[in-house]
């Protein structure tokens, strides 16, 4: 019996820990340690991605990446009940902010760099979920550095490697 309490207490310890969501160098991660910033939608080039009337739909499109160490504290929480099981290179806050015409959406989310088969990929974890605990949604991500900062582009796409991407560009003041 002591056997069998020694084991299962192991394994409860390992889980925990295996479950904790940790922070690796992303100095070197080209994603992580550029997409902080105001970032909108470049509709030529999303023109280009997707078939015709896509870059109208996304028109009003407006995401802002605020790198916040903190959200460690809440992708760990109890409450969450879902981790994320990638390297992490960076999290923060995210703000998707879209308008079409009158209508205004303000949406917010914590994010994370993460590394998924293979590909650099923006996790996104809304808390809102109806059960309290939040869910995690994944887009493959590319972002293409340029010699001045206000000729970056970053490049959104589903889950998969078949989906398209929408492209935005960084915005300057």
């Amino acid at each position: 019996m002591k056997k069998i309490m020694i084991v299962f207490l192991a394994l409860i310890v390992s889980n925990v820990a295996f479950s904790e969501v940790k922070l690796v160098d992303g100095s070197e991660n080209v994603l992580a340690s550029n997409v902080a910033g105001e970032w909108v939608i470049d509709a030529a080039l999303t023109e280009r991605l997707w078939d015709k009337g896509t870059a109208e739909a996304f028109s009003g499109l407006k995401v802002t990446f605020a790198e916040d160490k903190k959200v460690l504290n809440v992708l760990n929480s109890k409450e969450n009940g879902k981790t994320l099981k990638y390297e992490v290179y960076s999290v923060g806050k995210a703000a998707y902010i879209t308008s079409t015409g009158e209508d205004l959406s303000k949406e917010y989310k914590y994010y994370a760099v993460v590394n998924r088969s293979g590909n650099p990929t923006l996790a996104f974890f809304n808390p809102d979920m109806k059960d309290g605990s939040g869910d995690w949604e994944f887009n493959i991500t590319m972002l293409a550095k340029a010699e001045e900062t206000k000729n970056d582009l970053l490049f959104l796409g589903g889950d998969r490697a078949d989906e398209s991407m929408y492209a935005l560009k960084r915005v300057v003041e």
